[in-house]
Formats: structure tokens, C-alpha cells, sequence
């Protein structure tokens, strides 16, 4: 527990650290005020009562903040001036291994929506006056359980171009060719979706086939729920209406309204009706 929040639930940290070393680093990034996720979005607080029994108290209150807070928690990351990322865990030190962990910031459901421009990220852990390794070469998970070895510089490039191509940011040169949008694999049961009027335009192709890159990352990813997985895209997809974070709500649920809140050309584009919306679903999960 910890006076910064009142004492209203408790706050988990990995073992050795403190929210004073945490602090100090935020200071030494010039940082005036900082949003902690675990200090800000209320945490569960588990009671043994007379009985024996293990029972969350003020769970109702917990499950309505969290219905808003964490559908909206990617806002933050949106406007804020910079983000510290730690890669090993809060306030841990950078390591080059431990890539492949379900734990690390890079196999997270979650921090896929912390992932901004390179030049707003701040590297937690990381020695003052020292650089991240990007020529380094780390191991990571792929989908499927694979595992793939690349430069450090090539993983962090290929994330921050996905999350921006998906939230419509990206002013690089990208391929917009119809053959690499037909290359995607949910092409075809887009295109049978709709014979005859399927012909996107360039904007919508992009859009469309980097929704669902986001939708094979975030399938590799790990969350202590499947629910999880669909909020955290609903952010990064631009919805028009952001869903409710419904705890315990069957997944098929909770599903349905993300893709029908896609926003923009993405919406006809990548929906498809219910044969691309189901494999789109099955990819994410």
C-alpha cells in the first residue's frame, strides 16, 4: 500500500523496487508529472474473510471505473509529450534478454497502445548517457509460438510502423500496390464478402491491411484475459465509440462492437459482414 493513492488498494511492484527510484527517473527524463498505470487505474484488493474465503472488496466500484478508464487509457499515451518505456518490467534494468518472456513490454497485450514515435519514447532502465543497442540482435515470439531472431533497430521499426499505419499517422512511403493489399490473407473472404464492389482505394487498402497486421501482433501477444486483446484494439483501431470494458463478458460480445464502431473507410473496407468480421475474430484470439 502507499499514501500516493490514498491507501485504496495495493500497488504491485517487482521485487527490490520502489516508487522512489521510479520517480527519480521520471525526473531525470523531465518529466513534471507522470501518469503510473498501477498508481491511476484502481487495482483488485483480495481479503480473507472469517470464513476462509478470499473476496475482492469494492469490486463493484473497481469493475465501473474500469468499464471507462480502460477502454480510454490510450488517450493518455496519445497526449502525452513522452512515454518511458521499460522493457524488462517497471524500473527494471534493460537487458537484451528475456525477449521471448510473456512478461516483457514487447509480448504484452496491453503496452501495444504505449507504442509511439521513437523520438517521444524515453527508455526506462537504461544508464544515463547510454543508447538502446538497436544493432543488437534480440528473440522474440512470432505467431504461432515460433520464435525469430532480428535487430533490435528492425523489431522497434516495424511496431511503431504498424500501430501509426493503423491509426491513419504514418507519412512514410508505403506500398499501396492491390497486390500486396491482396497478398493479406483475409483478402479473399473480403473480396467474396462483397463480389463486384470490392475496390478499394489506396487510403482504405493501407488502412485496412494494417487493422489486421495489428490484429496478427496483438493475437502473439499475451493478457491475463482474451477480453483484453479486443479493448486494446479498439483504441488503436479509432472507433467512433469506444466499447465498455464489461468484465466477464462473453468474448463474442464484446467483439461484435469493436468492428462495427471501425471508423472511417476501414469500417465497409475491413467488416465485410459476418464472414471477415468471424476470421477477423478468430486471428485476434
Amino acid at each position: 500500500m502507499t499514501p500516493i493513492n490514498h491507501y485504496q488498494w495495493p500497488v504491485p511492484l517487482p521485487t527490490g523496487m520502489t516508487f522512489e527510484q521510479i520517480r527519480w527517473e521520471a525526473i531525470r527524463a523531465g518529466a513534471t508529472y507522470c501518469w503510473l498505470d498501477v498508481l491511476c487505474l484502481r487495482q483488485k484488493t483480495m481479503r480473507i474473510l472469517g470464513n476462509g474465503e478470499l473476496c475482492e472488496i469494492n469490486a463493484k466500484k473497481r469493475r465501473d471505473e474500469w468499464s471507462i478508464d480502460v477502454p480510454t487509457i490510450g488517450n493518455i499515451y496519445r497526449q502525452a509529450r513522452h512515454v518511458l518505456r521499460y522493457f524488462n518490467g517497471l524500473g527494471r534494468h534493460f537487458r537484451l534478454s528475456g525477449w521471448d518472456d510473456s512478461r516483457h513490454w514487447i509480448n504484452r497485450a496491453w503496452t501495444l497502445q504505449e507504442t509511439r514515435p521513437e523520438h517521444v519514447m524515453v527508455n526506462g532502465g537504461v544508464s544515463a548517457g547510454m543508447h538502446l543497442p538497436l544493432g543488437a540482435k534480440v528473440t522474440i515470439e512470432k505467431t504461432g509460438g515460433q520464435l525469430q531472431c532480428k535487430p533490435l533497430r528492425e523489431v522497434l521499426s516495424q511496431l511503431n510502423r504498424m500501430v501509426s499505419d493503423a491509426e491513419g499517422e504514418y507519412r512514410g512511403s508505403v506500398n499501396l500496390s492491390l497486390g500486396w493489399f491482396r497478398s493479406h490473407p483475409l483478402y479473399d473472404s473480403m473480396a467474396s464478402a462483397s463480389p463486384g464492389s470490392f475496390a478499394p482505394a489506396a487510403s482504405m487498402r493501407m488502412r485496412c491491411s494494417s487493422i489486421l497486421d495489428l490484429a496478427c501482433e496483438m493475437t502473439r501477444r499475451h493478457a491475463s484475459k482474451e477480453l483484453d486483446k479486443i479493448s486494446g484494439l479498439s483504441y488503436l483501431m479509432k472507433c467512433r465509440t469506444l466499447p465498455l470494458y464489461i468484465e466477464n463478458e462473453p468474448i463474442k460480445l464484446a467483439w461484435l462492437p469493436l468492428v462495427r464502431n471501425l471508423s472511417g473507410q476501414a469500417d465497409s473496407a475491413c467488416r465485410s459482414r459476418t464472414s471477415s468480421d468471424d476470421k477477423l475474430y478468430a486471428m485476434t484470439l
